[in-house]
């Protein structure tokens, strides 16, 4: 089961079912894997001009907490035959870890606490 608020999203590629997760240690493999900030990767894949090795880099952070076997070159692979797939799964999973302002916890001006209507 995956939690879109912890920035998990589950994603069918190429018939099977994987898990992509935007977590820090991703973030962490993202930047020393390219040498960029992940908000200059992401920006770059928004606008559509991200180059293939970190495409290939995203998808592979996205991929290892719960595909830690799966490799660079498999991930190329993937990407080779479902590339839409792929994509979509990582917009899922941007989605999931950086909502949209309006739809992110506490957008509604109530932040979660830990009163008496918080507690149930």
């Amino acid at each position: 089961m995956v939690n879109h608020i912890r920035g998990e999203a589950a994603v069918w590629i190429g018939g099977r079912q994987l898990v992509m997760i935007m977590d820090f240690n991703a973030i962490c493999d993202l930047e020393g894997a390219t040498g960029r900030s992940v908000e200059d990767i992401f920006d770059d894949l928004d606008q559509g001009r991200v180059m293939a090795r970190d495409l290939r880099a995203i998808a592979y952070a996205l991929l290892q907490q719960r595909q830690p076997k799966m490799g660079l070159r498999e991930v190329g692979e993937l990407i080779g035959h479902h590339g839409a797939e792929v994509m979509d799964g990582v917009r899922a999973t941007m989605n999931a870890a950086f909502p949209p302002a309006d739809e992110a916890p506490g957008a509604s001006g109530q932040v979660p606490g830990n009163g008496s209507a918080a507690q149930g």
